[in-house]
């Protein structure tokens, strides 16, 4: 019971102080070291698996370029795999911040446990522009990306609700206007089994240039909050 409490105590503690962002799901920081998700901190190994290699993270983020040996592909475990899971079925928003040069799959649902498998999937990734997109209808073939090697955010939203049997769907960079597509189907159309967390294993756009500094999970949010999510601040 003392354990228990104390558990909590710290998880009270860290909140406030402000270690996960306002509102947020889950949030991975990179480089602080925070993994929250369920409610909870954990480990990095307890809400990341698969291909997961704990020594790609390093000061300035976690490197999962496709070509490095060993490659680094994780998968959510644990109650991270829970929130996404949840969020993609309830619609859901997040940002993920990195550094580097742009190219790359920062979330990739698939309802298969063996990528080579899936028959359905959804995205969110950036090459030449910044994109989402599904298995089925959703495309948005956002902002151009940029080249320019800095830090850049970027705030993705799958699955609003908005009315009407209507699902909005958006995207913004570094502050930027969000680009948008609407469904008249959410995150019910197939239950994720494997979610990539900065992974597209042979099936997404690869990783390259860059390293995340943190990922974070939101309810999903109007497109019109993106700009405030993704300004670099």
């Amino acid at each position: 019971m003392m354990l228990g409490t104390a558990a909590a105590m710290l998880n009270r503690r860290r909140a406030n102080e402000g270690d996960v962002p306002a509102g947020a799901t889950w949030h991975l920081n990179f480089i602080d070291k925070v993994y929250y998700a369920g409610g909870s901190f954990h480990t990095a190994a307890q809400v990341l698996g698969g291909s997961f290699v704990l020594g790609a993270i390093g000061p300035t983020g976690m490197d999962t370029t496709a070509d490095n040996q060993p490659t680094n592909r994780p998968e959510a475990i644990g109650d991270l795999l829970a929130d996404l899971v949840d969020g993609f079925a309830a619609g859901f928003t997040f940002v993920v911040e990195i550094e580097g040069t742009i190219d790359g799959t920062f979330l990739e649902f698939i309802d298969n446990a063996d990528p080579n498998l899936a028959n359905n999937g959804a995205e969110a990734w950036a090459q030449s522009h910044v994109s989402i997109d599904d298995w089925n209808s959703l495309f948005i073939l956002g902002p151009t990306t940029p080249l320019t090697d800095q830090i850049h955010r970027i705030a993705y939203t799958f699955y609003r609700g908005i009315g009407g049997g209507l699902f909005e769907s958006a995207v913004s960079i570094n502050g930027g206007a969000a680009s948008t597509d609407t469904t008249n189907y959410g995150g019910t159309w197939f239950t994720p089994i494997t979610v990539g967390v900065l992974t597209a294993w042979d099936i997404g756009a690869y990783n390259y240039g860059w390293v995340c500094r943190s990922i974070t999970g939101y309810p999903a949010k109007p497109s019109t909050d993106l700009p405030a999510l993704s300004a670099l601040t």
